[in-house]
């Protein structure tokens, strides 16, 4: 997996058409732990946000 793969939870909403509120209380919720973290910022594989994608469309 290269840094490409990994975007931020804002970048994820964005590109999956998602509101960036509901999609980071899901992450909270599913208690994810991010794949990389850069300073205070934690950043997800495809995978994993797909997988809560779907459970919120």
């Amino acid at each position: 997996m290269t840094t490409e793969d990994l975007r931020s939870i804002t970048n994820w909403a964005k590109e999956l058409g998602l509101p960036e509120k509901k999609l980071k209380e899901a992450v909270k919720a599913a208690d994810l732990q991010p794949d990389s973290k850069r300073g205070i910022c934690c950043f997800y594989s495809r995978a994993k946000i797909e997988g809560l994608a779907k459970t919120l469309k």
